[in-house]
């Protein structure tokens, strides 16, 4: 449904249908609605918890007529992206196709928060990916050993 109401628009983001959920829904959601983005074009990096995270919220909502979504936002939420499963004895997201970052990566941190950091060799550089409670990166740095004194400032 559009937001003039003549159903005939097509609408870029998701569309919050009953207003009285609103005060449940995530930020990063409430964003896409109220910004008009596409669950497609994710605020969030993409694997990232927050990003699977909107994806798993905005099917339950879809599936019970609580928001719209445009037609590829809705072949996104037909997938199982934003579900998890169990691969020999590690929890996988499905649905996600990535490379394994990990098996390439120069070293790993953990800050004993529940945040790990993965630095890795970027175009300008070293680069520390931080998947946790917030995803974001660290650098670019010019050397490995500058990029860890960064992670250590960040308290890994």
């Amino acid at each position: 449904m559009c937001k003039c109401g003549c159903n005939t628009c097509e609408t870029k983001g998701p569309l919050l249908i009953e207003s009285k959920v609103k005060s449940l829904l995530s930020e990063g959601l409430n964003h896409h609605i109220i910004n008009a983005v596409s669950l497609h074009e994710t605020v969030y990096r993409y694997g990232s918890i927050k990003h699977l995270s909107l994806i798993k919220e905005a099917r339950k909502l879809y599936s019970r007529n609580v928001i719209d979504l445009n037609e590829h936002d809705v072949e996104l939420i037909k997938t199982h992206l934003g579900e998890w499963g169990l691969y020999e004895g590690e929890s996988i997201p499905l649905d996600l196709p990535m490379l394994n970052e990990r098996e390439d990566a120069l070293g790993i941190y953990d800050d004993n928060k529940g945040n790990s950091a993965t630095i890795n060799i970027a175009r300008v550089g070293f680069m520390a990916d931080v998947d946790g409670e917030y995803d974001y990166q660290i650098g670019p740095a010019a050397t490995v050993k500058e990029l860890i004194k960064m992670l250590a400032d960040e308290g890994f």
